[in-house]
């Protein structure tokens, strides 16, 4: 089988993109299994997001400054056409920025620009021309959508995801063969992205995924987590493997492979901190006819150490398939997931969405805060972004069979916080 079409790993889902955003608190439920005691609940108020310009939407991401916040999503037109729209959050209600291209199915990829560290902040997405199977980015600047130039050959290349720090944009070029895959970092030069550092050409298939820090780290390494989904006749025994490849001082060095696991559904992500790795984990196997368990966990290596251990216990609070990720927010690191039972025929089953904030430096994970719980058809993307001295959760929520899809964000603040 040849992977050198450029497929797009994130789960699909088909639905309209809601937004709920919390004003100075978090989502509360009464079945919550649980509170972290350095956060408290308020009052919730439910702001409907709805884009009359989109019939379904697919995937979603997020983005933030600390201060500002962006959402892209991938939608379907009323023509059935793909198109990616982005939206900023301001003065209490979500502003869609001009434009709404065509695109291919693949993630809109976005994050924030400061050129030179000091500039005024830009907000860039990366997607697919239709019909070319090439990547594309953009970026906004003074109030409109301007193209941004790399080399053909980056273009030919699968965008697998990009990470903003402060002073730093790195984005990750993926490229699937046969029996190898290449990977190839590049950041901004001049208005261009251009490559920097050797690429990383490894046997096998593999997803990947950038990885993210905590704001507490200064080191200028760039880390991709891999897992193997297609192993070749030299990496038969691979299938399944995680790891982390990082790239520091001109060079790329390949982490030990988690724990053996089977093999997850999606790349779930890792990010660094200033003592050590995290990385989450999917497990997704049958049970037996109708019957599928899929655990959930986080996996943390120590700086100095040379083997992954499992933070906490499984994190799956009740039955079904679990998945998600573990994600940077501010110096915190937040892990974000989903629990769906899977009933024949395959679909519209109950489920709900929790989100964990990691105790560092490995003292376990905090009690569950429980986002939502209903039914849906798929479980959707997860993601956890620093905003507003606090974090943001962005989920996926279905309210009736056959009903719309909708993606959810909500902001949670620290005490204190304005």
């Amino acid at each position: 089988m040849t992977m050198k079409h450029r497929a797009s790993w994130r789960p699909l889902v088909v639905g309209l993109v809601g937004i709920m955003l919390m004003a100075g608190g978090f989502l509360v439920s009464g079945s919550l299994p649980g509170t972290d005691s350095a956060l408290a609940a308020k009052k919730v108020r439910t702001l409907p997001f709805r884009v009359p310009a989109f019939r379904n939407e697919l995937e979603a991401n997020l983005t933030s400054t600390g201060k500002r916040m962006w959402l892209s999503v991938l939608g379907v037109d009323r023509k059935l056409k793909l198109r990616t729209g982005v939206y900023e959050w301001r003065h209490g209600s979500w502003k869609a920025l001009p434009g709404r291209p065509r695109t291919n199915h693949v993630t809109p990829w976005l994050a924030t620009y400061r050129p030179g560290g000091t500039g005024r902040t830009r907000l860039c997405v990366g997607d697919e021309v239709p019909g070319k199977e090439l990547t594309r980015a953009r970026c906004f600047v003074n109030g409109r959508w301007k193209g941004v130039g790399m080399p053909r050959y980056l273009r030919t290349m699968v965008l697998s995801g990009f990470w903003s720090g402060k002073s730093s944009f790195t984005a990750l070029f993926h490229e699937a063969g046969e029996s190898t895959a290449k990977i190839q970092l590049a950041r901004f030069h001049r208005g261009r992205l251009v490559p920097f550092g050797k690429p990383l050409e490894l046997p096998g298939q593999y997803v990947s995924t950038i990885g993210e820090k905590t704001s507490n780290l200064r080191g200028g390494e760039v880390d991709v987590a891999l897992e193997v989904i297609g192993a070749s006749e030299a990496t038969a025994d691979t299938l399944g493997d995680r790891f982390v490849a990082t790239f520091s001082d001109g060079e790329w060095t390949l982490s030990p492979s988690l724990p053996k696991l089977q093999m997850g559904p999606q790349p779930s992500g890792m990010v660094r901190t200033p003592t050590g790795m995290y990385f989450s984990a999917t497990e997704a196997f049958v049970q037996g006819p109708l019957s599928f368990d899929w655990p959930f966990s986080v996996f943390r290596m120590s700086d100095g150490e040379q083997s992954w251990k499992r933070v906490g216990r499984v994190l799956d609070v009740g039955p079904g398939s679990a998945q998600g990720g573990v994600f940077a927010s501010g110096k915190d690191v937040w892990t974000v997931w989903s629990e769906q039972v899977w009933k024949p025929p395959y679909g519209y089953g109950p489920i709900s969405v929790y989100a964990a904030r990691i105790n560092q430096p490995a003292a376990g994970i905090g009690r569950p805060l429980k986002l939502w719980s209903g039914k849906a058809l798929l479980a959707g993307i997860t993601q956890a972004i620093s905003y507003r001295n606090g974090t943001a959760f962005l989920f996926m929520r279905q309210f009736r069979r056959g009903g719309r899809a909708q993606y959810a964000a909500v902001a949670l603040k620290k005490p204190g916080s304005t």
